[in-house]
């Protein structure tokens, strides 16, 4: 009769470790994929962070290129284009200091 029971007995215990195989398997595959969403989200964020650094720099560029373009246009019809070109001159170190803090940032 004991033969009996430890046979159900065992068969109760193979159960419990292949659900506890089975659970630590999953626990294992949970955690690798949180792993591959964090890498993704972060190459992600690189992505962004390169584009958004592009649109500053284009950005950058055309209001440097307008502002010399409001210059220019000063300088021929006035002659108070040294306060305009400071003033210009004053807008485009903003702007790069502005830029340069966003690297930093």
């Amino acid at each position: 009769m004991f033969s009996k029971y430890s046979v159900v007995f065992r068969s109760g215990t193979e159960e419990q470790y292949a659900e506890k195989e089975q659970l630590l398997q999953e626990v294992v595959d949970m955690q690798r994929e949180q792993e591959e969403q964090r890498k993704r989200k972060t190459s992600n964020d690189s992505r962004e962070r390169s584009v958004a650094e592009a649109i500053r720099t284009q950005a950058m560029t055309g209001l440097r290129s307008q502002a010399q373009a409001l210059i220019q246009t000063a300088a021929g019809t006035s002659s108070a284009s040294i306060p305009a070109e400071s003033a210009v001159s004053n807008i485009c170190t903003v702007c790069e200091e502005a830029k340069a803090g966003q690297e930093t940032g």
